[in-house]
């Protein structure tokens, strides 16, 4: 197979002040497909595009979205990502692939200039799982958060604590399952009146990817 031509991106990726400069001018350049600089950074720090634009992936955590970044290198650069990384924040799976932006290989459309034009060129998909296993898999999650005392998902956790859900015995069970769906779902329908976009790693997938 043939070396990618373009492997990497000519700058870094933008940051901070940059990233945000970004937003606000993606978001007035195209009023019709980005409401404005929250929608566009909803939409825009989700979807991910290789340096040579050939493709576009919108993100639906929660959903293979490690293997399917790993699936990506190999396809993209012909080898195998074998370069790891592990920073014992998960006890499941490997986060290089979810940290190639440091490499200057899979940007965010946030992180580089005319990306909005990029996408327009490149294939674009995303990736649905079944929703039960999703939600399971969601409910998973944050319990293991809350076993390590992780930062990730506080405020969901202090919210789903104020909501009934008791942290020291609802855990991994049936019944702290069908309160964390039942916070999901309030979640979801207060998203227009608190202004307060749900985690999409518990978003519902219609939301999180139309």
């Amino acid at each position: 197979m043939f070396p990618n031509p373009k492997p990497f991106f000519d700058q870094p990726p933008f940051s901070g002040q940059q990233r945000n400069r970004n937003l606000r001018l993606s978001a007035e350049r195209y009023p019709d497909r980005l409401v404005d600089v929250r929608h566009a950074k909803r939409v825009m720090q989700r979807i991910v595009m290789p340096a040579d634009g050939s493709w576009a992936y919108a993100e639906n955590q929660k959903s293979a979205t490690t293997t399917t970044y790993a699936a990506l290198y190999e396809l993209t650069f012909g080898v195998k990502l074998s370069a790891h990384m592990d920073e014992n924040i998960a006890d499941w799976a490997d986060q290089s692939p979810q940290n190639l932006d440091k490499a200057q290989v899979f940007y965010q459309l946030a992180q580089f200039e005319n990306s909005i034009e990029a996408l327009d060129k490149a294939f674009r998909f995303s990736v649905i799982r079944n929703p039960v296993e999703r939600a399971a898999s969601s409910f998973h999650f944050i319990c293991f958060t809350q076993k390590k005392s992780l930062r990730q998902f506080y405020a969901d956790r202090v919210r789903m604590n104020v909501l009934g859900f008791d942290w020291d015995n609802d855990p991994y069970t049936q019944t702290g399952f069908s309160k964390f769906l039942h916070y999901v779902e309030q979640e979801a329908a207060m998203v227009r009146t608190a202004g307060r976009l749900a985690d999409p790693h518990f978003r519902p997938s219609d939301e999180h990817v139309a």
